[in-house]
C-alpha cells in the first residue's frame, strides 16, 4: 500500500508539538512532503527539524503539489483554504476550530461533497487521559450551578 502524501498548512504549536511528530512516527502509511506557513522562515525551521523535503510560504503551491492530503493547522478562518483545498482534490483534515458560522460549514461541506473527499475535523485532546478523567468527574458532580475551566498548554 502506498504512504498517503501529507501537507502541512500553517507551522505552529499544534503542528511542531502534535501532529509533525506523530506523522513522523506513522511514517509507514504517511509521507509529509511539504510544509507551509506564511513565515517563509518558520516554514524553513520546520521543515528541517521534521525532516520535510520541501517548505512553502503560500498554501496554493502546496495545493499545486502531488500530496494527497493537507493537514491545516494555520491561524483562523480556515474556511478559504479548506474550500481550495477540496476543489484541488485533496483531502482535508482541519484542525479546530473548524470555523465560525454555520455558512462557513456549509461551504466546506458543499465543497468536499463536490469533490468526493474525505473532510475531517480534529481536537487531539478528546481521547487525553486529563479530559478523560474531568468527564468522570463532571459525570460524578449534581446540580451544577456554575463551571469554569482553564487549559494550559506548557
Amino acid at each position: 500500500m502506498d504512504r498517503v502524501r501529507i501537507g502541512v498548512i500553517g507551522g505552529g504549536a499544534i503542528a511542531q508539538v502534535h501532529h509533525l511528530p506523530l506523522l513522523n512516527d506513522l511514517s509507514e502509511e504517511f509521507e509529509i512532503k511539504v510544509v507551509c506557513d506564511l513565515s517563509p522562515a518558520l516554514s524553513k525551521h520546520v521543515a528541517e527539524r521534521f525532516h520535510v523535503p520541501s517548505h512553502e510560504s503560500d498554501y496554493r503551491a502546496v495545493l499545486d503539489s502531488d500530496v494527497d492530503a493537507v493537514l491545516l493547522c494555520h491561524t483562523d478562518p480556515k474556511t478559504e483554504v479548506a474550500v481550495a483545498a477540496f476543489n484541488a482534490g485533496k483531502h482535508v483534515f482541519v484542525e479546530k476550530p473548524v470555523c465560525f458560522s454555520l455558512e462557513q460549514s456549509s461551504e466546506m461541506i458543499e465543497a468536499q461533497s463536490r469533490a468526493g473527499k474525505v473532510g475531517q475535523a480534529g481536537y487531539m485532546k478528546l481521547f487525553e487521559p486529563a479530559f478523560e478523567s474531568a468527564r468522570r468527574e463532571v459525570a460524578s458532580m449534581d446540580d451544577i450551578r456554575y463551571v469554569q475551566v482553564n487549559h494550559l498548554h506548557p
